[in-house]
């Protein structure tokens, strides 16, 4: 498959979009480095450094012992559970 056939919403000057973001590079492991988690959560990665210093954020693991992984399951959880809905936006059945 071409790669023009992967990408959607492509026109001059628009910046292409993959057609299913949750196969992108950096989605498909399933194990992340710190900096590739905060990305893929919209966050800066001092944010998560912070949070697991105090005991908060997603779960993670310590496999070097210096380095956090987390698991993109497990980032989704901690996304999930910490949606907001509001009265313009009713909560999915």
């Amino acid at each position: 498959m071409s790669k023009q056939k992967d990408l959607i919403g492509v026109a001059d000057g628009a910046t292409a979009v993959p057609s299913n973001p949750r196969r992108s590079p950096t989605t498909r492991k399933s194990w992340l480095p710190r900096r590739e988690a905060a990305e893929y959560m919209g966050i800066h990665p001092r944010t998560l450094a912070n949070w697991a210093a105090v005991g908060r954020g997603p779960r993670y693991s310590k496999p070097s012992g210096s380095s956090c992984m987390y698991r993109v399951e497990d980032l989704d959880a901690y996304l999930d559970a910490h949606m907001v809905h509001t009265d313009e936006q009713p909560e999915a059945a």
